[in-house]
């Protein structure tokens, strides 16, 4: 068994580092995995090689290094973040859910623990959890407006369309120019059986971009519910133009007569 020499293992992890600051992370992960045959219990080594693996896409060695670190220092939150993000680049959602909760058991002023756990719950369809998280980000970051169009979009999955409203409105207020959000308020009037307004906000994000698909999709759908056969036409086959596979299917299949 090679015996522990810590001052070889730094030297190792500098080379490490500068080999990743080049770019050259195969390199990295070679001067990274001398590091740690040199000193076992180093755990920034161990944690500059699951980075290093991240990148090149080795994702399962990536979560392997950071279980090593994580062993080796159990109290960093960082550490858990970096296993959390190992893990959603390997779908697995529900590890990087755990991960990120240990992460924020151990800093519970950490936002953006609560943001991308937030995401990881929304994959897996908890949105409730979801818009928690995001409340809580809200309150620790009340500047990052963004999160109001984010969160709206969670509570009009979870089926809850006037909170939905009013965290669009909200975004809007601050940013009038994203067609985006126009589109997800106009879901959210929809959902709630608010046609008239759904239109609206589904042609204000046409306005705002003519080149985006959605809106035109959701236009129609809005439209073929009014029994307006000719306009939900003329929509559904702009969005097939823009890509829309949906719109190109309901037309294909025929479920609309044109």
């Amino acid at each position: 068994m090679q015996s522990k020499h810590p001052e070889f293992a730094k030297a190792y992890n500098r080379r490490g580092n500068t080999c990743r600051e080049a770019c050259d992370y195969a390199g990295a992960i070679e001067n990274y995995t001398r590091a740690v045959a040199f000193d076992p219990e180093y755990t920034e080594a161990y944690r500059n090689l699951g980075e290093a693996n991240q990148l090149l896409g080795n994702f399962e060695e990536a979560v392997k290094c950071y279980t090593r670190a994580i062993e080796l220092d159990p109290g960093s939150a960082d550490l858990y973040k970096n296993r959390a993000s190992a893990h959603g680049c390997l779908e697995k959602c529900e590890q990087e859910v755990n991960d990120y909760s240990s992460a924020i058991d151990l800093d519970p002023d950490d936002a953006s623990a609560y943001g991308k756990r937030a995401v990881a719950l929304t994959l897996l369809g908890r949105h409730d959890e979801a818009i928690e998280d995001y409340s809580v980000l809200l309150q620790l970051k009340p500047h990052f407006d963004w999160v109001y169009a984010v969160r709206g979009e969670a509570y009009e999955a979870a089926g809850r369309h006037e909170q939905a409203i009013g965290d669009y409105t909200r975004f809007i207020a601050l940013n009038p120019g994203q067609p985006e959000a126009y589109n997800g308020r106009g879901k959210a009037y929809s959902g709630a059986g608010n046609y008239v307004e759904a239109i609206k906000d589904f042609g204000r994000a046409i306005d705002l971009n003519p080149e985006l698909a959605e809106p035109y999709a959701n236009r129609a759908r809005v439209f073929q519910r009014l029994g307006k056969r000719i306009e939900a036409i003329k929509d559904f086959k702009t969005a097939a133009r823009l890509g829309d596979k949906d719109a190109r299917s309901i037309l294909d299949s025929g479920a609309i007569d044109w």
